[in-house]
C-alpha cells in the first residue's frame, strides 16, 4: 500500500477554505524501503505520446508493407464450369473497369485440366473488353475460365455460352 506524505501547509499556500492550492505529493513505493518519486504527470504523458507515436509508426509501416505485397501478387479468378454444345462457343470475357491500363491473362481450361486457350499477359486499356473463345467441338466436356489479374476491384469477368447465331445462352461470373 502506498503512503502519501503531505508537506506542511504554508500560509501562502492556503486557499479560500484552508486547503492547499499547490501541493506536490511524494509517493512511497511498496517495493523500495527508501521510496521513490513517481514521474510527474506531464512527464508520463510525454512518455505515453512517444510510445503511442512509435506504435502508430510501426502499425502504419506494417499495413503499408502488407498493401504493397498484396498489390504485387497476382490474383486468380475462376468461373463455374459450363458445357458448350457442338454448335456453341465457350467464351471467357473480362472488362477493365479501372481508370488505367491493366495487365490480365485469360485461360480457358477444359474439364480434364488441359488449357484449351491462353491469351498470355495482355495490357487491357481502361474500359476495354478482352475475349477468349473456344468452339464446343474443341471441348470434350465442360470448361471454365481462369483470369489472372492484379486486383479483383479493377475487373469484371465471367464465362458464357454463346450460340452459333451470336446470342448468349448462359453466363457465369468469375470469383
Amino acid at each position: 500500500m502506498a503512503t502519501v506524505v503531505h508537506p506542511p501547509i504554508q500560509k501562502e499556500q492556503q486557499g479560500v477554505v484552508g486547503y492547499p492550492t499547490k501541493v506536490r505529493l511524494k509517493f512511497v513505493s511498496v517495493n523500495s524501503p527508501l521510496g521513490e518519486d513517481w514521474p510527474r504527470p506531464d512527464q508520463l504523458s510525454k512518455q505515453r505520446r512517444i510510445t503511442m507515436k512509435t506504435l502508430k509508426t510501426v502499425v502504419i509501416a506494417l499495413v503499408f508493407m502488407l498493401f504493397v505485397t498484396g498489390a504485387a501478387e497476382a490474383l486468380n479468378l475462376f468461373t463455374a464450369p459450363l458445357f458448350a454444345g457442338d454448335a456453341d462457343f465457350l467464351v471467357c470475357e473480362i472488362v477493365n473497369v479501372s481508370n488505367g491500363s491493366r495487365i490480365v491473362r485469360t485461360q480457358l481450361i477444359r474439364d480434364d485440366g488441359i488449357v484449351a486457350s491462353d491469351s498470355g499477359n495482355v495490357l487491357l486499356a481502361a474500359g476495354a473488353i478482352g475475349t477468349t473463345a473456344v468452339a464446343g467441338t474443341d471441348l470434350p466436356g465442360s470448361g471454365y475460365c481462369q483470369f489472372t489479374v492484379t486486383s479483383k476491384f479493377h475487373f469484371r469477368a465471367g464465362a458464357k455460352i454463346a450460340a452459333g447465331s451470336g446470342s448468349d445462352i448462359v453466363f457465369a461470373p468469375a470469383q
